[in-house]
């Protein structure tokens, strides 16, 4: 009976853990090209982000970082495109200052940064067209 209960937990457990999982992230991700970073993002979720008289509008599919992005400066859309998975995790060091002493002790900053794919669209400050990407994985084939 006893082993019957703790089955029927680590079910339950496992099922609750993969449901979180599902509807957001706890990592990090960057999106380097707009300077860009999103701490735990809701999983088809819209999210905007101000800068200055730019908005960045991202929609993330899953936790490393496969999504859309559109860009707007002063309301008209300037650049959108879509990017796959993240390859891996990625680091960066960072030596900051000991409160306890004088020594320099390190973090690491791990995060997530996925890489353009599919078409990208390039427009200027009054919505005409520039140029258009063909993205496979990172890689520009045109």
């Amino acid at each position: 009976m006893k082993r019957k209960i703790l089955i029927l937990f680590l079910i339950l457990l496992t099922k609750n853990i993969y449901c979180q999982q599902k509807d957001s992230c706890s990592r990090v991700i960057l999106l380097e090209e707009f300077n860009l970073t999103f701490e735990n993002p809701k999983l088809n979720d819209t999210i905007i982000k101000r800068q200055n008289d730019t908005i960045i509008i991202t929609t993330f599919y899953n936790c490393l970082g496969a999504g859309i992005v559109k860009e707007y400066k002063d309301s008209v859309l300037i650049a959108t495109g879509k990017y796959c998975s993240s390859l891996d995790t990625l680091s960066v060091y960072q030596y900051l200052p000991d409160p306890n002493g004088p020594v320099l002790r390190i973090s690491v900053f791990k995060y997530f940064q996925p890489v353009k794919d599919g078409e990208w669209i390039y427009r200027d400050k009054d919505g005409k067209f520039i140029k258009r990407e063909k993205w496979d994985k990172g890689n520009l084939l045109f």
